[in-house]
């Protein structure tokens, strides 16, 4: 793969060198991908005291994700949507964890706002899929 394949480490979308797995081409899973990033940004700044969300954020960021590109490889029906609704139940886990680091202020309002916006995005897609 030539080195014009990555930017900054990620490979780009428009890339005809790039193989791609079916998931990688929905935007759900796009958002995902932001979310688990954006999470991975904020524990880092999270304050002493709060491993078990820590560890629980990226628990459920992470199964937002797996389960989507799961289900995406199943075939249509059913199962693909029981894969999606557990991506749903992990996304709106993130949001309640949210909730309780803002409650506690571990995390500021624009870290907040920035992570329910992403959630909110995932849900109402995922709910689309689901029906």
């Amino acid at each position: 793969m030539s080195d014009s394949s990555q930017k900054d480490g990620k490979y780009s979308v428009t890339d005809p060198e790039r193989r791609w797995i079916d998931h990688e081409n929905l935007d759900v899973y796009e958002v995902a991908r932001e979310f688990l990033e954006f999470s991975n940004s904020a524990i880092q700044k999270l304050p002493n005291g709060v491993g078990e969300l820590r560890n629980q954020l990226v628990s459920a960021a992470s199964s937002i994700t797996l389960n989507i590109a799961e289900g995406t490889g199943r075939p249509m029906g059913k199962d693909r949507k029981r894969f999606y609704r557990y991506a749903d139940g992990s996304a709106r886990e993130c949001a309640a964890i949210l909730d309780v680091l803002h409650a506690f202020e571990g995390i500021d309002e624009s870290t907040y706002l920035r992570g329910r916006e992403l959630l909110i995005r995932i849900i109402s897609m995922l709910n689309r899929m689901i029906r």
